[in-house]
């Protein structure tokens, strides 16, 4: 009788596309060759993703796509047809305010500087506007910001400002090739005198982000800072000419990095500096294939980025007026600390988000994710089982395990799979031999509903219920999935998918159970 060894697989890595299939199921076996829709679950293993409902059942006003979105004191700020709208919920009212040009790029930077929080919004192409979570205004000459009346001149300073950003008590505005900064504590007071003043850039710069007690200017090919305390010793310079960002509604403050998306990938602006030198990398550098296929150079998508802070992720949407709704996609990084213990970040797609525009925050204690649509409402993220009533199309794919023996054939019997669900799900196990090559037989597809798999919760029933009355699939506790396997090979690869409007769940752990049989 054939001795049967065991493999155990601990699902951690994410997508992996730059090494090998030999290599890759050696040194990395708990990594993926492909995945949509799943995340790092904080249990460990991969779970798949949440849904996303409406935020508000009514649409925003208009037509056409939401230009941009905020939420800002659980109040959501929402941008169609040049007009500017506020929820709580439950409708969106009359317009607040009504732009003259139709925006190019809208941004926001959030601050209090006299106990009361605010925001400020620019779009490139009107006056900023202010709002302090009861009245929107544009600041232009006859309005007032903090007890200070703008005068027409500050307003033409900052008029059609591309990317603004709160710095030591300063704000920031980009204007053409100018970078201009506010007096202290008075945002609307950029004349060059009292405190404020300008650089000259010599590009223009389409993004802001504080780090390090720097303020980090992205141009389209470059990056400047700026450093220093305040009016009296703010100095700019350049850190690099090779590199920028790609859209500036992908800078994203996440885990003490700021991510960002340049022509290369999604690059991260972190290290210590070193005699004036930045260490800039690429984190995508494992997925050339996904960072390839994703369209997020064409001029045509809608490109922006939000962090999820709980979970410790960066979620990258690419949107288009002419997709479907399924045909959103998208990129998912999410930081773990695996079996090593080391903090790395793996990569997953996202499919089925045509998002338009977006945005991320805690208000108070409640962290959000908010997305526009194309078709006028306001979506808000991680909440349900699915996307606003339609299916989650997940999967996942584990790479061939050789079980280090390449050449030697084995005979696969058992696959157990650990998964945590809350309620019923209806998975199923893919799995294929030798690579899947042309012409090799490979074994049917598997619901872990039918009568081929026996399931059961810890506790409540016995491992390998008949077919006929297997225990119930999917609770508040883990469950054991054993799979029945069919055929022999060199090697073996398992995958996982659903396609439905069910719970989440996720996979934790993965064993196979073979023999040896020989070389041939």
């Amino acid at each position: 009788m054939d001795r049967w060894e065991t493999l155990s697989v601990t699902p951690e890595g994410g997508m992996v596309e730059n090494l090998s299939p030999l290599v890759q199921g050696t040194s990395l076996p708990g990594s993926l060759v492909d995945a949509r829709n799943f995340e790092p679950s904080p249990i460990g293993g991969y779970r798949r993703i949440k849904g996303y409902q409406k935020f508000d059942t009514a649409v925003v006003p208009g037509t056409g796509q939401v230009d941009a979105v905020f939420m800002f004191q659980n109040k959501c700020l929402a941008l169609r047809t040049k007009k500017w709208y506020v929820s709580t919920g439950s409708g969106w009212g009359s317009a607040l305010i009504t732009l003259t040009n139709t925006p190019v790029s809208v941004q926001s930077t959030r601050y209090n500087w006299s106990g009361t929080d605010n925001i400020i919004i620019v779009d490139g192409a009107n006056p900023p506007i202010h709002y302090d979570g009861s009245t929107l205004t544009s600041m232009i000459a006859t309005n007032a910001v903090n007890g200070t009346t703008i005068a027409s001149s500050t307003a033409a300073n900052i008029l059609a400002a591309t990317t603004v950003q709160e710095f030591h008590k300063h704000m920031f505005y980009s204007v053409g090739k100018a970078v201009r900064f506010s007096a202290p504590n008075n945002e609307g007071l950029v004349t060059g005198a009292d405190g404020s003043g300008e650089f000259l850039t010599g590009s223009e710069k389409i993004g802001m982000a504080p780090w390090r007690e720097q303020l980090f200017l992205f141009g389209y090919d470059r990056i400047g800072t700026v450093a220093g305390q305040n009016s009296t010793n703010f100095q700019y310079q350049n850190v690099t000419h090779k590199v920028g960002t790609i859209s500036s509604r992908t800078i994203q403050e996440m885990n003490g990095d700021v991510y960002y998306l340049s022509f290369d990938g999604i690059r991260t602006i972190s290290g210590t500096v070193k005699n004036d030198d930045f260490e800039l990398g690429s984190t995508t550098r494992s997925i050339p294939d996904t960072m390839e296929t994703i369209q997020f150079r064409n001029s045509s998508r809608d490109v922006h980025a939000v962090t999820l802070r709980d979970a410790s992720q960066y979620r990258l949407f690419v949107g288009n007026s002419s997709f479907e709704d399924y045909e959103g996609e998208g990129l998912l990084g999410g930081l773990r600390l695996n079996s090593n213990q080391q903090l790395s970040l793996e990569w997953f797609k996202i499919r089925g988000i045509n998002a338009s525009c977006s945005d991320s925050g805690i208000n108070v204690t409640t962290e959000y994710i908010i997305h526009g649509g194309y078709d006028g409402y306001i979506y808000r993220q991680e909440t349900g089982t699915n996307f606003n009533g339609s299916n989650v199309d997940a999967f996942l794919r584990f790479p061939y395990w050789t079980v280090g023996a390449p050449e030697v054939r084995k005979t696969f019997y058992k696959g157990k799979f650990y998964i945590n669900a809350i309620s019923e799900i209806t998975p199923s196990v893919i799995y294929n031999y030798d690579y899947n090559i042309a012409g090799s037989i490979q074994p049917p597809t598997l619901s872990l509903t039918t009568g081929s798999v026996g399931f059961s919760r810890y506790g409540t029933a016995t491992y390998g219920a008949s077919s006929s009355a297997p225990a119930v699939f999917g609770s508040l506790f883990p469950v054991n999935a054993d799979v029945n396997l069919l055929g022999s090979g060199n090697n073996v690869s398992f995958g996982l998918q659903s396609d439905d409007t069910l719970s989440t769940y996720s996979i934790q752990s993965l064993t196979v159970e073979y023999s040896t049989d020989g070389r041939r």
